[in-house]
């Protein structure tokens, strides 16, 4: 997402209603207003970005037509927030979100290696030198945490 589109909040929003109908209303405080007006998301009136209409419609539709389910207003949280993805290997740092298969069994110590040697690596092409020292102060804390578990583990 460019900078330019976070601070300006330039993108359109739609208010989706308990059938799953589109109204668009153009600014995020515009649907603000309405949302509340209607009831807001107990009564099944939801905010999405304009470009994930369609999405939140077939949300509605999958959980039965029930709007104000908490499964459905999760869905259309998401929905409200999602920013523009270009492709599942971009690194996504400003957003929080960076792509890696960290959550994973390894086999080997070279395995763990491997795989936190490619995560700097797209960290810091992506976010520069301040990444790289941010990062070897993060790790130093990471080691320091893991020896700690594996102390407690011991006992």
């Amino acid at each position: 997402m460019k900078l330019k589109n976070i601070l300006n909040e330039s993108r359109e929003f739609v208010v989706i209603d308990p059938r799953g109908n589109a109204k668009p209303v153009g600014s995020k405080i515009q649907a603000a207003q309405y949302t509340k007006k209607m009831g807001g998301p107990a009564k099944g009136w939801h905010i999405v970005l304009a470009k994930n209409a369609t999405k939140a419609r077939r949300a509605i539709e999958k959980n039965g037509g029930n709007a104000s389910s908490s499964k459905v207003q999760d869905i259309m949280f998401d929905l409200m927030y999602e920013g523009d993805k270009k492709d599942d290997k971009e690194v996504l740092l400003g957003e929080g979100r960076i792509k890696s298969n960290i959550a994973q069994t390894w086999d080997s110590k070279n395995t763990i290696l491997d795989d936190c040697r490619n995560f700097i690596l797209q960290a810091v092409e992506a976010g520069g030198e301040d990444m790289a020292r941010d990062l070897a102060n993060a790790f130093k804390l990471l080691s320091n945490y893991a020896l700690g578990e594996y102390k407690k583990s011991k006992k």
